[in-house]
Order: structure tokens, then sequence, then C-alpha cells
């Protein structure tokens, strides 16, 4: 870090949580739009699963919810898992059913 000042991450850029422990602290980063959440040892859930993640002068975060996501090294297609961040975690979620009558 340089005077402070945040780095960016580029894009495309791999980011590995633990699906037990968590992400731990980021510090003076900027999250790109594009990248891979890969996630390791994920235990089997029902609902949803919660990762904490701590964030200090970190912007885009939020950016993770349109990220590819690999689990337990098996890349998914967006249609088993789903991933976003909410207040302070990491939140992956199985998408539910939608059927729409008309």
């Amino acid at each position: 870090v340089i005077d402070g000042d945040a780095i960016e991450l580029r894009d495309g850029i791999p980011f590995t949580v633990d699906g037990t422990t968590g992400a731990g602290t980021l510090a003076n980063i900027i999250i790109p739009e594009n990248g891979t959440l890969n996630l390791v040892n994920v235990p089997e859930f029902s609902g949803s699963l919660e990762m904490p993640i701590a964030g200090e002068n970190v912007t885009g975060l939020d950016n993770i919810s349109e990220w590819g996501i690999s689990v337990n090294g098996v890349v998914q297609n967006g249609t088993k898992y789903k991933c976003r961040y909410l207040n302070g975690k990491i939140v992956m979620h199985k998408p539910g059913t939608v059927v729409v009558f008309r």
C-alpha cells in the first residue's frame, strides 16, 4: 500500500474463502466487478451458509454477487449456488424455484 491508498485488484482474480472459518480481514483493497469465489471446506448445509469477512477500507464487496463460484473444487454454473455480501458475511444459498402463472 502506497500512502494508504487502496490497491485495486485485477479483474478476474480468484478469491479463496474457507467455508468453515470464513475469509478473515481484508484491508485497503478494491474488489473488481469480475472474479471467481473459490469456496473450500464447504460443509453440507440447508438454507444458507454464512462465512464472516471483515473489511477495513475495502470497496466493492457487493461485487462478489456477480462473481463465478467454485465449491470444493467444482465450478458451479449459477443454478446450484449463489453468493452475496450481507452485513459482514459472505452468504451462500441455494436459489429457489420461481413459478410464473399467466
